[in-house]
């Protein structure tokens, strides 16, 4: 604290004269604390708090010690559970200095909380439009000494839609002092539901390159692999070729459907050759082109006669006494719904023709002129000769 200090002088008269100052001692020391040692309890039965008392904190100061005061945690006689609760005192001098100790009051469970009534292994189908099922179960039955938790640490809780193959499940149980036990079961679904697969119906084209399409559906995921045939969107062989596809969803449940492509012959271009002017008989060898694709076949258009072979390029075609003009057709068909294509000819029979060179026409050297040479039918070829000059 602070003192006064005073001086007075006096003389020999009486008289006297004063002075003063102050000296200030300042506590800068705080008190010497001690608290109790921690205080452990264990539950190792069925009681698991425990009232517990114990001698407050001492102090020392080397001045005066104002007060040691509990500030922090319950007091001496309180009911404690599991776990740890710290207590706090603070020392303070008549200075204001201050100073704390804590201990702790630690309750532990060392009783293993336990586990009962764990389902068994649960194995159900799926449902129908689900890759899965609807799974109910009764969770487990936990205990303890103390308090605990009981939760679902992996899996599904019940009520849930479980994927298909195996699950496992399994709960846990905790008490307060971080003792587990747990237990597992597994649920299965199995898929059973096959795929569904729907093919085209039949195809008939004369392009080789062929496009399709189907339809394949199951309850979870499918692929669909071609067992027989071609995949859409390839060159497949003149003929008929069976195209089987097969659907397989994840569980390896399967479905097929089948259906045929039929690549008809586009035939080639039909060609009856030349016309033929015929003067001496009554027949002729056709001249038509042989298909390497498709089948020919000789129609007579008008006229009157007789073919060797209607299917030969090069039939004999003989004509009726009196027939002078007969035109023929020359079709090329493919097969089925390919379209055909023709060409035709004229064969001209024992004609009196006529012809005509035209006038005498005089020009001079250098000069050119035009003929004017006519027939009395446009059937056949008519050539001049001599050719020079011409």
């Amino acid at each position: 604290g602070t003192t006064t200090v005073v001086y007075t002088v006096t003389n020999t008269l009486g008289n006297t004269a004063s002075c003063s100052f102050d000296v200030t001692v300042v506590d800068e020391e705080a008190p010497v604390i001690e608290c109790p040692e921690d205080i452990e309890l264990t539950a190792d039965g069925d009681i698991c708090d425990f009232e517990v008392t114990w001698a407050d904190a001492t102090a020392t100061d080397n001045c005066s010690l104002m007060s040691v005061e509990q500030t922090g945690g319950d007091p001496s006689g309180s009911t404690f559970g599991i776990g740890t609760s710290t207590i706090t005192y603070t020392a303070t001098d008549g200075s204001g200095n201050t100073s704390e100790c804590s201990f702790n009051i630690i309750v532990t469970d060392v009783v293993d909380p336990t586990i009962t009534d764990c389902p068994e292994d649960i194995t159900v189908d799926a449902e129908a439009g689900e890759c899965g099922a609807i799974v109910d179960y009764t969770p487990p039955t936990g205990d303890d000494n103390c308090d605990f938790t009981l939760e679902l640490t992996s899996g599904l809780d019940s009520g849930s839609l479980f994927p298909i193959g195996e699950t496992t499940v399994t709960w846990t149980v905790t008490d307060l002092s971080g003792n587990t036990v747990s237990c597992s079961f597994t649920v299965t679904v199995n898929d059973n539901i096959a795929p569904t697969i729907s093919c085209p119906e039949d195809i008939v084209v004369c392009d080789p390159f062929v496009e399709y399409s189907f339809n394949a559906n199951d309850n979870c995921s499918v692929s669909v692999t071609v067992l027989e045939g071609w995949p859409s969107g390839t060159n497949f062989d003149i003929g008929t070729t069976t195209v089987t596809l097969q659907a397989t969803d994840p569980a390896g449940n399967t479905a097929t459907c089948s259906f045929t492509v039929t690549v008809e012959v586009n035939p080639d271009e039909a060609n009856a050759g030349e016309d033929q002017l015929i003067c001496d008989g009554n027949s002729t060898e056709l001249e038509a082109n042989t298909p390497s694709e498709g089948t020919g076949t000789w129609s007579i258009v008008s006229g009157t006669g007789t073919l060797s072979d209607i299917n030969d390029p090069n039939a004999t075609l003989s004509a009726e006494d009196g027939e002078t003009i007969i035109i023929l057709s020359w079709t090329v068909s493919g097969s089925g719904s390919c379209p055909s294509n023709s060409d035709e000819v004229t064969i001209s029979f024992g004609l009196d023709i006529t012809v005509d060179a035209g006038p005498d026409v005089t020009i001079n050297n250098g000069e050119s002129t035009q003929l004017e040479a006519t027939s009395s039918d446009a059937v056949g070829q008519y050539t001049w000769s001599p050719e020079t000059g011409l």
